[in-house]
């Protein structure tokens, strides 16, 4: 039987080096060679106590593979007092540990030590101290709706900022599937109602942040952030379906990790353009201290979040925002119930020969007979196939 497929779900990898060009492009001699590199992104988080490194070979930005992890490191982060902590690897590449005592205002560096003996280490960081979010809102214009974010420090210490967000909604499969097939019966298969529990009608999907968002009041004649665009969601969207939540995390940052995030931000967003920055490399504050070893790129930081949670209902967008989405062309299946010659209708398949995985979404009846079923895909039936989870988050 006819199945209908999703799209793809796309990976975003966060390159140092991109490719820009007026006719042609252009590749710089040192993407073609990214062996002697070891990308190192570490941050501590000082308001739930935890710390990750992720430590992985970049690959070349034309590559389809997915980038090497980085396992076996030893990796440390110690403090300006010499207390240290070690990362324990949780998964190939990424290290973490939990119950990190540093208190914002301190200072401390990261070390790692790759399985082939290679020394890398941070620049000495001072863990920042972060303001609260003043709001997190939705403007409306004609193409959709904006999410916002307001903050201020009265104390004019922090100067630069950076957010990261984490989005959930809600949708629903175009059809729900109410009947299974099971073994038993006539033709050695019959039909039966699915328990509550087995509907996959109804999902949540949640996906974070990949862009970089940052802001700067140093020119400022106040250290405010009014309206900074965190991002935009089209009309007809999906993710405004049903209902819609953002999880906003904001953080102080340095001055120098600013300029390190600014500097990424225009190699890895914004080439294309005969006026956009040219091919570059951002080296960050890592670097190898041992003679053996390739050249570290990424930063170390670390400091206190905040965070804030906003939703948005379908219910409340302005008339004429409250468009669904556009539905994907779903075929139907007509299923034969036993006896075949006595169905006046026109069938794909008998029930006898059925999957049991089948989506049945209706029942087709003549008079009192019950002569056949109606299926579709599991993409028009199951809304796992779009990404989501059946499981409600506990916050919703």
């Amino acid at each position: 039987m006819r199945k209908l497929f999703g799209g793809r779900l796309a990976t975003f990898f966060l390159t140092t080096i991109c490719v820009a060009a007026c006719l042609e492009p252009y590749t710089p001699p040192e993407v073609s060679a990214t062996g002697n590199l070891l990308a190192i992104e570490g941050v501590v988080n000082t308001t739930d106590a935890v710390a990750t490194v992720k430590i992985s070979h970049p690959l070349v930005i034309n590559s389809d593979d997915a980038s090497k992890m980085e396992t076996g490191a030893v990796v440390s982060i110690v403090t300006e007092t010499g207390k240290s902590w070690q990362l324990p690897e949780i998964s190939p590449g990424v290290y973490v540990v939990n119950g990190i005592n540093i208190q914002p205002g301190i200072s401390c560096h990261l070390t790692v030590t790759t399985g082939s003996g290679a020394q890398y280490e941070s620049a000495v960081v001072e863990m920042t101290q972060t303001p609260a979010i003043d709001s997190v809102y939705f403007n409306y214009d004609d193409d959709g709706l904006e999410v916002l974010v307001d903050t201020h420090d009265d104390s004019g210490a922090s100067h630069y900022y950076q957010w990261t967000y984490t989005e959930t909604w809600e949708y629903y499969s175009q059809f729900t599937s109410y009947l299974k097939v099971v073994p038993g019966g006539i033709q050695g298969q019959s039909v039966i109602p699915r328990k509550p529990e087995e509907f996959a009608s109804r999902c949540w999907r949640t996906v974070p942040s990949t862009q970089i968002i940052i802001a700067s009041t140093q020119n400022l004649s106040g250290d405010v952030v009014s309206g900074k665009l965190l991002m935009s969601i089209p009309v007809g969207s999906q993710k405004v379906s049903n209902k819609y939540s953002m999880l906003v995390r904001q953080r102080v940052i340095t001055e120098d990790e600013y300029i390190y995030l600014s500097q990424l931000q225009k190699t890895t967003e914004n080439l294309g353009g005969l006026f956009d920055p040219q091919p570059s490399q951002v080296y960050g504050n890592i670097k190898r201290v041992s003679e053996t070893g390739g050249t570290a790129i990424g930063y170390f930081s670390g400091g206190s979040y905040r965070e804030k949670r906003v939703f948005k209902s379908f219910s409340d967008l302005p008339e004429h925002l409250a468009i669904k989405p556009s539905r994907t062309a779903c075929l139907i299946d007509t299923i034969c119930y036993n006896p075949p010659n006595r169905s006046p209708i026109r069938c794909v398949v008998d029930l006898a020969n059925v999957p049991l995985t089948e989506n049945i979404i209706g029942e087709i009846w003549q008079g009192i007979n019950l002569v056949g079923y109606v299926s579709t895909s599991d993409a028009c039936a199951d809304c796992r196939e779009q990404g989501g989870v059946l499981q409600k988050p506990e916050f919703w």
